[in-house]
């Protein structure tokens, strides 16, 4: 699911581009909402995405953190990610490629 770019463009004012976000696509992030600890991302690449990271953001638009890089290899894959050091609340999660493009964009609730 993608949230509604345009305003993500705004407010956050990364580089986002419509061809990008064809290229990865989150099937599922469990559980949602999490306690924290122990979330998995099942996504699919259209091609090989090498140094991919998950960036954390406030809904205020304000980087807090990086919590996954690696290599996601063309087809679905699996992701675990801990969100336990992130105090309650709702955050969006940037999936970034190499050159700095968001290739995916999905909000997840913390519950503790």
């Amino acid at each position: 699911m993608i949230y509604n770019v345009t305003t993500t463009l705004i407010k956050y004012n990364a580089k986002i581009y419509p061809s990008a976000l064809k290229e990865f696509e989150i099937e599922s992030i469990q559980p949602n909402p999490s306690g924290g600890d122990n979330v998995t991302i099942r996504c699919r690449a259209r091609y090989d995405s090498k140094n991919v990271s998950i960036n954390v953001y406030t809904m205020q638009g304000v980087k807090i953190g990086t919590v996954w890089r690696g290599d996601i290899l063309r087809g679905d894959a699996t992701v675990s990610i801990a969100l336990n050091n992130y105090a309650s609340g709702t955050y969006t999660l940037y999936f970034v490629n190499n050159v700095g493009q968001a290739v995916a964009i999905q909000k997840i609730i913390v519950s503790k």
